[in-house]
């Protein structure tokens, strides 16, 4: 039971988080063969002063669509 903690600032629609879910949902299903009703995913919100970070690091830009996963 794999639980799945999205990090991400507030502003996102119920679609791009669900689609982010399933995103997440067939990576886990695909390399660790979870099975596909095993799904316990949290998505934590944070407006701009509490979700910081750098606007980029090792050659890759970041943007405010940046998503921290665990």
């Amino acid at each position: 039971m794999p639980l799945v903690k999205v990090n991400l600032l507030k502003g996102r629609s119920d679609e791009e988080k669900e689609s982010i879910a399933a995103s997440i949902q067939t990576a886990l299903i695909s390399t660790l063969k979870v099975p596909d009703a095993d799904r316990y995913q949290v998505f934590n919100e944070y407006d701009g002063e509490s979700f910081r970070h750098t606007s980029g690091y090792l050659g890759m830009t970041y943007t405010d669509q940046l998503l921290i996963i665990e």
